[in-house]
């Protein structure tokens, strides 16, 4: 897990850790995320939800949207994770790298079985600056889900 720093035997140390810190600062967004994280991870995904649920929509940006796309898509709440990485992506306005692209293509592929979708997602990733290693796991993946990328 290297976005978060842990090690996956530590996790449930990481989450006690992360509910104490919450407790003292219940606003801490990124705490609050992160923890969403850990309980995704632990398939918790309610719990990850309902934590999330306690910031104001207003303060939402690009990593809770995508958070709560990752907890929706977990749950098989396929059209409102569609709508959490889609809002993910227009928070940002990214032109660059986002592993919220990715994340949709596998959405519109797998929980939405839209090839088409999925397709323009996969190939979009693609179109970033990324290592080899990791455009032939992109392209696999797609591969694994029957869908033609350009080359």
């Amino acid at each position: 897990m290297p976005n978060l720093g842990v090690d996956r035997e530590f996790i449930p140390e990481a989450t006690t850790e992360h509910e104490k810190l919450i407790k003292k600062y219940p606003n801490n967004s990124l705490a609050i995320g992160q923890l969403a994280t850990l309980y995704r991870i632990q398939k918790k995904p309610e719990k990850a939800e309902r934590i999330l649920h306690t910031i104001p929509q207003a303060s939402w940006d690009y990593a809770l949207y995508t958070e709560m796309g990752r907890t929706y898509a977990s749950m098989g709440r396929c059209e409102e994770a569609e709508t959490s990485f889609l809002a993910a992506l227009d928070d940002r306005n990214e032109q660059n790298y986002s592993r919220a692209v990715l994340d949709l293509a596998i959405v519109y592929a797998g929980c939405l079985h839209d090839g088409d979708r999925a397709k323009h997602y996969f190939d979009r990733y693609l179109s970033y600056v990324l290592p080899q290693s990791e455009k032939e796991k992109t392209r696999k993946l797609a591969e694994d889900f029957g869908i033609q990328l350009d080359e």
